[in-house]
């Protein structure tokens, strides 16, 4: 399931649209955290792949571990990438 949003986000023609909108932006801002920990309840270790057990959430590293490489085939694959517009999610790096 993640990975049909994943697709549909990354390729997108409205995704530049997003990245540049200032409200989007201040939401995804604590993201950026190296140690950012996505602590919703309804996340569990059953059924979220990248569920980190350590963290008891889903941790960016645990989620870019499973789906950075199917991240980057999308962006690869768009039809036109706009490099500038993944500027704010490479900051992340």
């Amino acid at each position: 399931m993640l990975q049909s949003i994943i697709y549909y986000t990354v390729r997108s023609t409205k995704l530049e649209t997003w990245l540049e909108n200032e409200s989007i932006r201040d939401s995804l801002r604590p993201t950026l955290d190296k140690n950012y920990v996505d602590l919703d309840p309804t996340f569990a270790s059953s059924v979220d792949e990248d569920y980190d057990h350590r963290l008891s959430g889903v941790s960016k590293n645990s989620f870019t571990n499973i789906y950075i490489d199917w991240i980057q085939y999308c962006a690869a694959h768009r039809d036109k990438v706009d490099a500038a517009a993944f500027d704010f999610v490479r900051m992340s790096g």
